[in-house]
């Protein structure tokens, strides 16, 4: 039997705050199991569990995945359905990864499972309890983890959210991580709490690992121990705008539980993998919840306060190494190493020495560094430094943020050492947001050079600052979506209305954001004794309306006014403003955009409401608002406000074809599970691509915003180069609001070396889309093998031609 969602909805004002799990709350049994007492003393009552008491998995409650091997990450395992990989016995649900080697091929192949509750016990804030005993050795990673149920309604990882209550990477079976997953410009930021145990490992005994998440607050625990507090994170939008917090943990989650081989984070299994200890055993999982939570919680931004420079204005410190300090701790400068490296550095003489016993197996695996380093953005700053090494050799100099998924502030420079000391210079403008934490890097590890083992000496590094920019806000452009309106969707910034001014508001309407079931939509509610404004009172600059705007029946319209200003239409351009709106009875509102003014009918039914105008000739770059008039009684519902450039006949529809304005109006995409790097310059995009991935989307370039009318033909065109014989798709589609819904496209066979000029044509069929996609696939196509190599771009085109 399918249980029924289980849903919490935000009311009242206050917010909750979590507490901190007491140790009296546990106790332990004979074997040194660790179990919770009740939890209604902290206002929570059970809602959902499984103990697993049967001989089987109860399908009410789990799904099972199925996924072929490398689907993410780069993981070795199939994920199957089958009991030899995923089932009950003794009380515990039991996760068995296995090894098979073919007698005859000599390959070797791995099985486990992977299991959910998607669909069918879907989360939204509670406390997530799992008792469980963990796997250990090479390659194994046990988890037990939260995505969201509705991944699109922020968009694809890492926009929509992770929450990792437990993770283990199996040759470190003392340690476990937890870690929250979200983004704030597109790349993955994360929180994480550790905990590590003072003696033995978690495959010794059962555990408990928990996560208490309200809206505003996510702690974690492992056997009520606190071992993270989060109350700051961020989810963002293609293009521009921040989705309104506690986005994007405000949405439900689903469990899984899965144990992977291999794969990017722990490495794959080796010779001393233990097979028959790799097994997850989980005794409980438990699911509370309170009464209700408040969802009526503001993102509170702490003050980022910079250090001060030294009096010489260096931001290094003990930048000519007087301070013989120690290199084991981060204080200062230390030394870090892994994946392989085996260093020693030492500060004496007003040099540091780092020696090396071995390079490892990447360029990080051997770190002389120092963080803490204050950058504002906008500064322009300059770092020197001297050094040498034993013999010649490279080493790799990195500047970066490891709080914002270890942005790179400077781009990787390759420092060509020889065994004289040179004075290394480099300038560069923080064009990120600013950072107290930023990191020095002189990374030491596997270099293509000679001598990888050279020691290298360094000395009077310095990081000062040169000048600041004027970091005025930017103005508004077109979205990478074709829209000219920001937060047309209300789901951004304070109250759900950033970019939005209340301008006008005579008769105390009630103006808000809806947000029920994850709908949001502006409300204006007009209450039925309208107030008159008295013959004194006088509209503000921002209430006035022109002329044109003022309609013959706009008076009392007028009387609420919700605009967006700044807008970058440009004089003389057609568009068109469309619009869904509702209201509780039929009534007419009123839009003006750039001096021009509509008049809406609405119905109790949602409409979807065109109005196609050009902007006057004497229009200045950035004035254009665009006002709704809602004065008049009653309840009005207003959502998918977009203005895009109309496409007549014969005009081209993308922007930026030849990648003249580098990437602007682009969207580039790659898959955590692909590898590629691209750049737009002298008049074409080229990705070079390392991995392509697993399938043909992992690797992909988006213009999104093209109007596709029904019942129209278009032209398309691409000029393409690859390095090597490959395929690459060519798609016209919908974007999320239209269910990525297919409406032309082909695969394109390109032969190495040898350009390509794609001419085809394509006649929308289905309904007209005012925001379709462009799309350009080049991962993995179908079953063959996709080579790497680099791929051009240019000339790329779309045209209505009748």
């Amino acid at each position: 039997m399918r249980i029924k969602k289980i849903r919490l909805l935000a009311i009242a004002a206050a917010i909750l705050v979590a507490a901190i799990v007491p140790a009296e709350y546990f106790i332990t049994d004979v074997q040194g199991r660790t179990t919770e007492k009740a939890a209604d003393s902290k206002g929570y009552s059970l809602v959902w569990s499984d103990d697993f008491s049967g001989n089987t998995l109860d399908a009410s409650k789990w799904n099972y995945e199925l996924h072929e091997p490398g689907w993410v990450n780069n993981e070795l395992q199939s994920y199957t359905d089958s009991s030899d990989n995923v089932y009950v016995k003794d009380g515990n649900l039991v996760i068995q990864p296995i090894k098979t080697e073919n007698a005859v091929t000599g390959n070797t192949t791995y099985t486990s499972g992977r299991i959910n509750t998607r669909n069918k016990a879907d989360f939204k804030y509670g406390k997530i309890e799992v008792k469980a005993k963990l796997p250990k050795g090479q390659g194994i990673w046990p988890a037990i983890w939260m995505m969201p149920a509705r991944e699109e309604l922020y968009g694809g990882w890492p926009k929509c959210g992770e929450l990792d209550i437990m993770e283990l990477l199996g040759n470190d079976p003392a340690k476990v991580y937890q870690t929250l997953h979200y983004s704030k410009t597109g790349n993955d930021v994360q929180s994480q709490g550790t905990e590590i145990l003072s003696s033995g490992d978690f495959s010794d005994a059962y555990h408990v690992f928990s996560m208490e998440w309200e809206p505003g607050k996510i702690c974690f625990y492992v056997d009520g121990k606190l071992t993270k507090t989060e109350t700051k994170w961020y989810t963002s939008t293609d293009g521009v705008g921040t989705i309104t917090y506690p986005a994007p943990f405000d949405q439900e989650f689903y469990m899984i539980l899965n144990v992977a081989v291999g794969g990017n984070w722990p490495g794959n299994p080796d010779a001393a993998t233990d097979f028959s200890k790799a097994k997850m055993l989980v005794d409980y999982v438990k699911v509370y919840q309170k009464p209700s939570y408040d969802e009526n919680v503001v993102l509170k931004e702490a003050a980022v306060t910079l250090r001060e420079p030294d009096a010489d204005g260096n931001y290094i410190i003990n930048s000519d190494f007087s301070n013989a300090e120690a290199t084991d701790d981060t204080d200062g400068w230390f030394l870090k190493t892994q994946s392989g490296g085996d260093a020693a550095a030492s500060i004496a003489e007003h040099v540091m020495t780092v020696s090396l016993k071995s390079e490892g197996t990447v360029d990080y695996a051997v770190q002389a560094m120092q963080a803490g380093i204050p950058l504002s953005k906008g500064g322009k700053y300059q770092l020197t430094f001297e050094a040498k090494a034993d013999a010649d050799r490279a080493m790799l100099l990195r500047l970066d943020g490891p709080d914002l998924n270890y942005t790179k502030y400077i781009e990787d420079q390759t420092v060509n050492l020889t065994t004289n000391y040179q004075t290394y210079t480099y300038d560069f403008t923080m064009n990120a947001d600013t950072d107290e934490n930023s990191r020095l890097e002189f990374n030491l590890g596997a270099q293509k050079s000679g001598n990888p083992t050279a020691a290298v000496q360094l000395k009077h590094v310095r990081l000062v600052k040169t000048g600041q920019l004027d970091v005025a806000k930017p103005v508004k452009t077109s979205l990478p979506n074709g829209n000219y309106v920001y937060n047309g969707t209300f789901d951004q910034g304070a109250n759900r209305l950033e970019y939005w001014k209340i301008s006008a508001n005579k008769v105390n309407a009630a103006i808000t954001v809806t947000n029920t079931d994850y709908v949001r939509k502006l409300k204006v509610q007009v209450p039925a004794a309208s107030k008159k404004p008295s013959t004194s009172e006088k509209p503000s600059t921002s209430e006035k309306l022109s002329a044109s705007e003022k309609l013959s029946t706009s008076e009392q319209q007028g009387d609420v006014i919700v605009e967006q200003s700044g807008l970058a239409l440009k004089a003389g351009e057609s568009y068109v403003l469309t619009f869904d709106a509702r209201a509780g009875k039929a009534k007419e509102i009123q839009a003006a955009v750039a001096g021009k003014p509509f008049t809406a009918k609405l119905s109790a039914q949602t409409k979807h409401f065109k109005f196609k105008f050009t902007a006057a000739s004497g229009l200045k770059a950035n004035t254009a608002a665009l006002k709704f008039l809602l004065g008049k009684e009653g309840t009005v519902y207003i959502d998918n406000v977009r203005i895009e450039k109309v496409t007549l006949s014969g005009k081209e529809m993308v922007q930026n074809g030849s990648f003249t304005e580098g990437m602007k109006d682009w969207s580039p995409y790659v898959d955590s599970s692909a590898a590629a790097a691209y750049t737009a310059e002298n008049g074409r995009i080229t990705f070079n691509i390392t991995n392509p991935g697993s399938q043909n989307w992992h690797i992909q370039l988006k213009q999104s915003g093209l109007f596709f009318e029904k019942g129209k033909t278009y032209q398309v065109k691409a000029v393409f180069k690859s390095g090597a014989d490959r395929k690459v798709e060519l798609t016209l589609m919908g974007n999320i609001s239209k269910n990525y819904a297919y409406y032309g496209g082909e695969s394109i066979v390109l032969t190495a070396e040898k350009e390509y000029n794609y001419t085809g044509t394509f006649t929308m069929n289905g309904d007209s889309d005012t925001s379709g996609d462009l799309v350009f696939s080049f991962g993995k196509t179908g079953g063959t093998e996709t080579p790497a190599g680099t791929v051009e771009l240019t000339g790329v085109s779309v045209i209505e031609i009748k």
